[in-house]
């Protein structure tokens, strides 16, 4: 139980993260645009990383860079594209129904990465109660976008 505390903690600050990113972000795109406010958020992801490295490691874990799957950079697309759609979504239809919809899409894709083994990802099954768990997911986006 205790080994699951600090994931746990670190998943719900993840989430806080995660729900608050865009928010900031899409206030600052009204004064400088999307492409703009995607860059300055990557600019200070990239100084804050820079800075982490810096502080406990130094870079050393750059030095197994060649062993790395190359398709594996593509989670820096991935990034920007996060970036740049959140802060499109959130000043459309807010943040409400974009992150129902983001945790529909991301459930759904992890529960499919997950069942095929995709990525090095440790196979489960996908079961009865997974599916029922992301159909309710998409039940609740449609009664957060009727509600709105």
């Amino acid at each position: 139980m205790v080994a699951y505390v600090l994931p746990v903690l670190a998943a719900i600050l993840c989430g806080i993260s995660l729900a608050l990113q865009p928010i900031f972000n899409s206030n600052v795109s009204k004064s400088v645009g999307l492409f703009n406010a995607a860059f300055i958020s990557i600019l200070v992801s990239l100084t804050i990383a820079i800075i982490m490295c810096l502080v406990t490691d130094r870079f050393q874990g750059l030095s197994n860079f060649g062993e790395v799957n190359k398709i594996y950079l593509v989670a820096g697309v991935f990034g920007v594209m996060i970036v740049a759609l959140m802060i499109y979504a959130v000043s459309r239809v807010g943040p409400a129904l974009t992150f129902s919809v983001v945790i529909a899409a991301q459930m759904t894709v992890a529960t499919v990465c997950a069942h095929f083994g995709f990525f090095n990802q440790t196979q489960e099954s996908i079961s009865l109660i997974r599916v029922l768990g992301i159909i309710f997911l998409i039940v609740g986006v449609v009664l957060i976008k009727i509600s709105k």
